[in-house]
């Protein structure tokens, strides 16, 4: 994949985009080394979740809640990963914890 397709042009929201990487990348990561146990696959996964977002960052960019978009590709892709590993069971859904309950304790496993 070429990282220049992956880049809006300038003046189409490219610094607000910088800006959002930079206040929600480590935050992200966290949750994500929490829910997977695992930092190589938090940091896959959050470098995927932003290219991801990156690639819509023009509609996405304008919504409401951008981190919650965020957060929703990552635990996305984090389940699909986990079908894949278990040879894409049929009706499988792994648990992933509310993030939005203050109470919820993330724990891997």
């Amino acid at each position: 994949m070429n990282p220049s397709t992956l880049r809006p042009e300038s003046g189409t929201g490219r610094d607000d985009f910088d800006a959002f990487y930079a206040t929600e990348r480590r935050r992200l990561f966290s949750t994500l080394v929490r829910v997977t146990g695992d930092r190589q696959v938090a940091d896959d996964l959050t470098q995927e979740a932003f290219v991801r977002v990156l690639e819509r960052w023009d509609r996405v960019g304008h919504m409401d809640s951008a981190v919650g978009y965020l957060y929703r590709v990552a635990l996305n892709l984090h389940r699909s990963r986990v079908r894949s590993a278990l040879g894409g069971r049929a009706g499988f859904s792994p648990s992933i914890p509310s993030l939005t309950s203050p109470t919820t304790t993330l724990r891997p496993g």
